[in-house]
């Protein structure tokens, strides 16, 4: 065991400054890491998170973000499912279920990159309007893959090289309306 002198508590000092600074600078998929600094205790080493006030202000941030990106999910949710439903057959076919399904992963996809979107403004990361729309195409384009390889759905139509553009083009476009969307919302409704 060590003795405790000067030498070892000045080390131990800055070890620990540095591993709070990196800590509370390193970024997870957008969120910002939980501040483990002290907010001077009794003896100046209490966590940040169990002091008197609450959690630490980073932890309060991702609560915050998910809350947001857990809001985003359901109405993006919701808003699709009624679209689907206003053109679909009544009632429903049972192929349906299949595009209910989509839209839950697609609202899932919606939770996991809001937290992003909001670090990205909060940060002012250069090239972030690109990277929305560029998130919105490959998300558009993901969704249209497996319908573009199902085929037409009709034996009798075989679709030609024009067909699988238009299609990727539309679902692509539809995918950057909802990234934009969600974002430009955002911005505006989280200050």
């Amino acid at each position: 065991m060590m003795a405790c002198n000067d030498e070892n508590l000045m080390l131990a000092s800055v070890v620990y400054l540095a591993a709070r600074r990196i800590a509370t600078e390193w970024r997870f998929s957008g969120q910002q890491a939980i501040d483990y600094g002290t907010t001077g205790g009794e003896h100046g080493m209490q966590p940040a998170g169990q002091h008197r006030h609450g959690c630490g202000v980073a932890m309060k941030s991702i609560l915050f973000h998910r809350k947001v990106a857990g809001t985003n999910a359901v109405v993006f949710f919701i808003f699709w499912l009624l679209v689907l439903l206003a053109g679909a057959d009544k009632p429903p076919p049972p192929g349906f279920f299949l595009l209910v399904l989509v839209v839950a992963v697609c609202a899932g996809v919606v939770s996991w990159r809001v937290p992003t979107y909001l670090e990205w403004r909060r940060t002012r990361r250069p090239g972030r309007y690109w990277r929305v729309v560029l998130d919105g195409y490959i998300a558009g384009s993901l969704v249209a893959l497996p319908f573009a390889l199902r085929g037409s759905g009709e034996p009798s139509i075989t679709m030609q090289a024009i067909d699988y553009v238009i299609w990727f083009g539309v679902l692509g476009m539809v995918g950057v309306v909802n990234s934009v969307t969600i974002y430009f919302l955002n911005r505006v409704s989280v200050k």
